[in-house]
């Protein structure tokens, strides 16, 4: 579980490790299905590259539901508050 920042307040969100692709070494996708306050959907992509280069990227709404239609394929495994590993489920 990790945490999206929305309407000056950190919300849990799930967390989940994508497949590798175009040169990332790690791909973590932050999933807020709805914002408490403001019900906005947001998704949060950190990604790794081979240079250890990381790039941060927050999309909110449409976009936020278009990328996650996107990279649901892509999805390894979910990460929880005890780390442990369990199998993706996206709602």
């Amino acid at each position: 579980m990790g945490y999206v920042h929305c309407c000056s307040c950190l919300h849990s969100a799930k967390t989940f490790v994508l497949k590798n692709f175009d040169n990332y070494q790690y791909i973590k996708m932050e999933y807020l299905d709805h914002c408490p306050k403001c019900n906005h959907t947001v998704v949060v992509l950190t990604k790794i590259d081979s240079k250890k280069n990381i790039s941060v990227s927050r999309f909110t709404n449409v976009k936020a539901l278009k990328i996650l239609k996107k990279v649901k394929k892509d999805i390894l495994y979910e990460l929880n508050d005890t780390n442990e590993i369990k199998n993706a489920e996206v709602n």
